[in-house]
């Protein structure tokens, strides 16, 4: 059995102003990179996004993240439609 990961990084905040970071929200690739950075350091092996988080999954492909990426799909869109234009958008 594969153990899963014990920390996940919710993608929320990365892409758009949300939740608890509203107030400082900064969308910018080397925010994003720093944030990365930190999280790996803190244990974090997984992001987690969706294309509904705004520019989310652009950012997390220009920001290196190196560990797993979880996205969702898109309700109402063909799921290989929808994981294509993620998969795109995350550089992967």
């Amino acid at each position: 059995m594969t153990k899963l990961p014990s920390l996940i990084l919710g993608g929320a905040q990365i892409g758009q102003a949300y939740g608890a970071a509203r107030p400082a929200y900064r969308s910018s690739e080397v925010a994003t990179k720093h944030l990365f950075a930190t999280a790996w350091d803190s244990g974090f092996q997984v992001v987690d996004t969706a294309r509904a988080y705004g520019n989310s999954e652009k950012l997390i492909g220009a920001g290196d993240w190196q560990g797993d990426v979880h996205t969702k799909v898109i309700e109402g869109r063909e799921p290989a439609e929808s994981l294509s234009t993620s998969l795109e958008m995350l550089g992967r």
